[in-house]
């Protein structure tokens, strides 16, 4: 315990030029929402306008994105009262104004990253039909809102009254101990690293037993683990945290914490959107090579073909052929599945007197006795047929 005095400690940074990191923050943050932003825009030009398939993944990482230019909107005022120098060099007023904006805008962050993860997960679910995968996502995704959740509540709930985080001549106030506080931020960055990592890897689980190209494969999981960024983004921020508030110098302290944070959500964003951008490259590239032609669709198909509102294709298929030959019936059904949807071909042969054969199939032949004549019934059955799995990203 400090030893009374007559005279206050003095306000921290006093023996320090007055260094502003105030525009670095602004520039930096402004680059990764601004990348992330762009993103955004693509992949719902891909959704909206090429393949027409807008699912749950897209509206959360539209939320997230709503959430990151929100933080934008409170970095830069944070920057002019006073973020990025040391509280010696502020006027009280002004550095009362930044520790307020500076709190507003944690709880922000602090959604917006879980509204990436979140989308991240919904959007594995598209890539898998194995049930196995989707109760393990949902348990993550279940997960990172429990963490989240604690974590708003505890930045909500560290002071009573809160006004004390941004005024200090507020009187009577009880907090929760630096010790403790630190120790949420820890574990709440912990598991944040634990979820990214998981879903970093987890495409390599998804695609062990696909049979596409190696290549293909490979490109796919590179893409999908573009998330491992964000991890070390998190990763970086955990090392200043160490640091923040050792000697209340709080506007000073924060601008690594915020740029590192900023970092974590909007390049989730960025990678969260840029694994969706497949289709884009293909329609931009459409006509030259043929490796952005996937699914077993020629052009003309995937042209004609529909997206349902799940991001399914509506496939034509020819479903039935009979056959007409003298003297017994069979008839057989074969059917073969992909990515969980099943197309049936039924083929039935039966018997008939050869005078029944249609003279609009064999116009040149005449009929003998006892021959064999085939005719071909062709019924057309619309199905839905999930596009394969290099095609949903």
């Amino acid at each position: 315990m400090a030893t009374p005095s007559s005279t206050p400690a003095p306000l921290a940074g006093w023996d320090l030029p007055d260094v502003n990191y105030g525009p670095k923050l602004v520039a930096a943050t402004a680059v990764v929402t601004m990348m992330a932003l762009i993103s955004v825009i693509l992949r719902m030009w891909v959704r909206a306008g090429i393949i027409k398939s807008m699912g749950w993944d897209d509206r959360f990482i539209v939320l997230a994105m709503t959430v990151s230019l929100i933080c934008f909107g409170l970095v830069v005022p944070q920057a002019y009262y006073g973020a990025g120098r040391h509280a010696y060099h502020i006027p009280p007023a002004k550095e009362s104004q930044g520790l307020y904006i500076n709190f507003i805008s944690q709880p922000f962050f602090l959604v917006g990253v879980m509204l990436v993860k979140v989308s991240i997960g919904l959007f594995l679910l598209r890539l898998t039909p194995s049930q196995f995968y989707h109760r393990f996502i949902w348990c993550m995704q279940a997960f990172m809102v429990i963490y989240s959740t604690v974590a708003l509540i505890t930045i909500l709930t560290q002071c009573r009254p809160l006004t004390v985080i941004w005024d200090p001549s507020v009187k009577n106030a009880v907090c929760f101990s630096p010790l403790g506080l630190r120790a949420c931020a820890y574990f709440n960055a912990a598991c944040s690293i634990i979820a990214d990592l998981v879903f970093a890897l987890l495409p390599i689980g998804i695609l062990w037993n696909v049979k596409i190209n190696a290549r293909v494969k490979l490109a796919l999981v590179f893409i999908l683990s573009l998330g491992v960024f964000a991890l070390i983004s998190c990763i970086v921020k955990v090392y200043y945290l160490s640091f923040y508030g050792k000697f209340n110098d709080f506007l000073w302290d924060s601008v690594n914490i915020t740029i590192w944070t900023a970092c974590e959500l909007n390049i989730g964003i960025f990678a969260a959107s840029i694994a969706t951008l497949r289709p884009l490259f293909r329609s931009a590239f459409q006509g030259g090579s043929t490796a952005f032609s996937t699914g077993g669709f020629t052009d003309n198909e995937k042209h004609q073909n529909s997206l349902d509102k799940n991001g399914f294709v509506k496939h034509i298929s020819n479903s039935r052929g009979t056959s007409k030959i003298g003297g017994s019936q069979s008839s057989k059904s074969d059917g073969f599945e992909m990515y969980g949807s099943v197309i049936t071909a039924n083929d039935r042969s039966t018997m008939t007197e050869d005078n029944e054969s249609e003279e609009s199939i064999l116009p040149m032949q005449m009929p003998q006795p006892m021959a064999i004549r085939k005719t071909t019934e062709v019924s057309v059955d619309e199905i839905q047929m999930k596009r394969p799995i290099e095609d949903q990203v």
